[in-house]
């Protein structure tokens, strides 16, 4: 798995014994659609996935006071198989 940071990336092992989880999909209020595509596109921290993944993360968007949206997810099955380095 590989998040972009700034121009590099980074990688995480999984430990292979752990079956992949995927999570239901979360729909997006159809109101919060631009501010989401607005707020991926100015953090560019995402890199986009050509290929077919075997574990897949709900994403929930929430609404600040201030007006932002926040964006969360569910990483409990992504903890479970990460492999901690020491």
């Amino acid at each position: 798995m590989f998040f972009k940071e700034k121009g590099d990336s980074l990688h995480f092992e999984l430990d292979p014994t752990i079956p992949p989880v995927k999570l239901p999909v979360c729909k997006i209020p159809l109101p919060l659609t631009g501010s989401l595509k607005e707020e991926l596109v100015g953090l560019d921290i995402l890199a986009p996935v050509d290929t077919p993944t075997d574990s897949i993360s709900a994403m929930v968007i929430v609404k600040k006071s201030n007006g932002k949206i926040r964006l969360c997810i569910n990483p409990k099955p992504l903890n479970k198989a990460l492999k901690r380095n020491h």
